[in-house]
């Protein structure tokens, strides 16, 4: 279980022609955090959290790229989730200064490129997933 500090990170201005794409990630990034949000329930007569999923956090919150690299230089947050490749160079640069952050980037494109790491620990059916989409 994890009680860290949880931002997902929105795309920053795409210009005009880019505007409905922003918005819908925008979306995807604000029903994501719903629900992370909801996962952690206040008790108010114990004052204690009742944890409704595996993974709850002390805060979770949308943030630009710029409001992410900052709070990761403060130590304000612990993990950083991208939503799109494209926003690849924004997520490596904060991993980069910022060890201590935990970065994902939760996209639909795997790079051919790159390395995937698999946890051994997560159901199998991820691993299939991930073999099935070569």
């Amino acid at each position: 279980m994890s009680e860290g500090r949880l931002a997902f990170v929105r795309m920053g201005d795409l210009g005009l022609m880019g505007s409905l794409v922003a918005e819908v990630y925008d979306n995807l990034a604000e029903s994501i955090c719903g629900h992370y949000k909801s996962l952690a329930r206040v008790d108010a007569d114990k004052e204690t959290l009742n944890f409704s999923a595996e993974r709850a956090f002390s805060s979770v919150e949308v943030v630009d790229a710029d409001t992410a690299a900052k709070k990761a230089q403060n130590h304000e947050v612990d993990i950083l989730v991208f939503l799109t490749h494209s926003q690849a160079e924004e997520a490596r640069a904060i991993k980069k200064a910022h060890r201590h952050v935990k970065v994902v980037i939760y996209t639909g494109h795997i790079p051919d490129d790159e390395i995937i790491w698999v946890n051994k620990r997560w159901p199998t059916n991820i691993l299939e997933t991930i073999l099935a989409s070569f």
